[in-house]
């Protein structure tokens, strides 16, 4: 019975369940929600696996975490997928930076390893010398396949913004790799 309560709950009354420790809510919530958010951590990650512990993690980070939920602010859906882009793009930062740091050990002469090229080293240096905001924005169109409509929509700013701020990262990386002026 209580099963069929939760099925025709809003999402909004499920998460205020959720936040006084009612399972059957969360796996209402779980099984309304979990298929599409999967499939836009795939296309994300190109990866199931870690698609899945993406929404793993996230799912607890709600069950843990109902009361910030604001209906003020939008849509359950909304605040889900919006938790779900933001610690998306932070671990994709992190693999990115992980990757970055892996080169920047390789001691100076020294022969990389196979699975990091010449090419792959000059490009991890190109863009630790890029700005933060201008690395996250190429991660977010060459990694996570975001369109550049999505990320304005995203980050609230003009789509003539994120062309140019692209454009100018884009030049940097040609400019600097084709110069071999990576330090």
């Amino acid at each position: 019975m209580a099963a069929n309560r939760h099925l025709e709950s809003s999402d909004a009354d499920l998460v205020q369940a959720i936040g006084h420790g009612d399972q059957l809510a969360f796996a209402t919530l779980y099984d309304r929600y979990a298929g599409a958010m999967l499939a836009v951590a795939e296309r994300m990650f190109g990866n199931r696996s870690e698609a899945e512990d993406l929404l793993h993690d996230l799912f607890v980070e709600v069950s843990q975490e109902s009361y910030k939920y604001d209906e003020s602010r939008g849509s359950v859906r909304a605040w889900l997928f919006l938790r779900l882009r933001s610690r998306g793009c932070d671990r994709l930062r992190s693999h990115v930076r992980a990757r970055v740091a892996a080169v920047d050990e390789i001691p100076e002469g020294a022969v990389p390893p196979p699975e990091l090229s010449i090419d792959r080293v000059q490009l991890g240096k190109a863009l630790n010398g890029m700005s933060p905001a201008d690395v996250l924005l190429l991660e977010q169109v060459y990694v996570a396949g975001h369109s550049l409509a999505e990320i304005a929509e995203h980050t609230a700013t003009p789509i003539g913004t994120i062309k140019s701020r692209l454009n100018r990262a884009l030049a940097h990386l040609r400019e600097t790799l084709a110069g071999n002026s990576v330090r």
